[in-house]
Order: C-alpha cells, then sequence, then structure tokens
C-alpha cells in the first residue's frame, strides 16, 4: 500500500491524472498517461535528458506542446524547472 508522499508522486501536476501514468527509465519521473506532460523529482543534469536547456525559435502550435515539471537537486539545492516544451525537438516553448 502506498502513503500519501508516494501517491503524490505519480499524480500529474498538469492535469491530476493518477491512472495509467508510468515511471520513465529515470527513477522517480513519470508520464502522464493522459495529457502527455512530463514530471517528477530528479537531478538538475537528469532533467535536461527529457528538455533542453533551449528555447526553440518557430512558433509551436499549443496541440504539439507538453507541459514539464521537475522538481531538481542541483549544486544550489533543490529547485524546480517547469513550463512547456516541444516534445519532437525537446526544446522549451515557454518557461514557468
Amino acid at each position: 500500500m502506498k502513503n500519501l508522499n508516494e501517491m503524490a508522486q505519480d499524480e500529474c501536476r498538469a492535469c491530476s491524472n493518477r491512472r495509467g501514468n508510468k515511471e520513465t527509465a529515470t527513477r522517480g519521473v513519470y508520464t502522464c498517461a493522459k495529457c502527455g506532460a512530463i514530471f517528477g523529482h530528479c537531478y538538475l543534469g537528469d532533467s535536461y535528458a527529457f528538455v533542453s536547456g533551449f528555447m526553440t525559435t518557430r512558433n509551436v502550435p499549443a496541440e504539439e506542446q507538453r507541459y514539464f515539471d521537475f522538481t531538481v537537486l542541483g549544486s544550489t539545492g533543490i529547485g524546480r524547472r517547469h513550463g512547456w516544451y516541444e516534445p519532437a525537438s525537446g526544446l522549451m516553448t515557454q518557461i514557468g
């Protein structure tokens, strides 16, 4: 049986979906089965494997964008990376 903290870890931060979310190869990072968002806890460097630190230069249609939200541990401590990205390129379209 999961405790409250474990249940919150696999709840999508974009749409609150809990059903069918799959943990990725990076432990603590999940993909939402409903909206396609990626979210979770990981090292800062690991988060760049999912979403680049660079912005796209093209105007990406909303239906081609997905939400990302990571709680990250880096050299300056615990932080947060979140916004919207284009899955095809891995580039961010919006921060925050």
